[in-house]
């Protein structure tokens, strides 16, 4: 478990959001950039589809992938520990993927205990924070457990659509931040982005 990783895409992301809604986007051309060496230097992997809309964006590690649409963008800088980075184009939403190998964890860790995990670490330092049930879901035939949970910060708000994807040999944290608003308007796409994952 990346016990500090949670904690950096809050405060970054955070950051992003706020910059994106009441400052915009304030260095088009060095995020252009930053975005266009990710992209070339996973262009191998990725493929693009015409008729969704969608394009395929392969992980680092080329472990998994997700669908995200044209008009996002991968990123380096999100979280150091992603192995997946993207955001839309005013960087407005947000997802990441962190992958966990279950040799790291005594055998009877579940995924119920690392949902836990994930949650009290990304939230350790903040107490204004509203949780939803956790839910099962199954993403692309895998066991998952999935959370919203929706953080005040400097009297700002902020989502996160956290799911768990257990495989046979890794924990997945798929996450989404965007805003209440910007939820509320785009959780369809939103969830077919995190329901597009799976493991290579």
């Amino acid at each position: 478990m990346k016990k500090n990783v949670c904690k950096v895409v809050v405060y970054v992301v955070a950051l992003v959001l706020v910059m994106s809604l009441f400052a915009g986007c304030s260095s088009n051309e060095s995020k252009e950039a930053t975005s266009k060496n990710a992209v070339e230097q996973n262009n191998e992997s990725n493929t693009q589809t015409e008729e969704t809309g969608y394009k395929s964006i392969t992980s680092t590690d080329k472990t998994c992938e997700i669908s995200i649409p044209k008009s996002w963008s991968e990123l380096e800088d999100i979280n150091e520990d992603a192995i997946i980075q993207v955001a839309s184009e005013q960087q407005d939403d947000c997802t990441i993927v962190i992958s966990d190998s279950k040799t790291d964890f005594a055998e009877t860790m579940t995924i119920e205990d690392y949902m836990n995990e994930v949650v009290g670490n990304l939230f350790e330092e903040t107490s204004n924070i509203e949780k939803s049930d956790i839910k099962d879901v199954t993403i692309n035939g895998q066991k998952a457990k999935q959370i919203e949970v929706t953080e005040e910060e400097d009297k700002i708000k902020t989502v996160y659509m956290i799911t768990i994807v257990e495989t046979d040999k890794n924990y997945y944290q798929v996450l989404t931040c965007t805003s209440p608003s910007r939820l509320k308007d785009n959780r369809d796409g939103l969830e077919k982005i995190t329901n597009s994952f799976k493991e290579n």
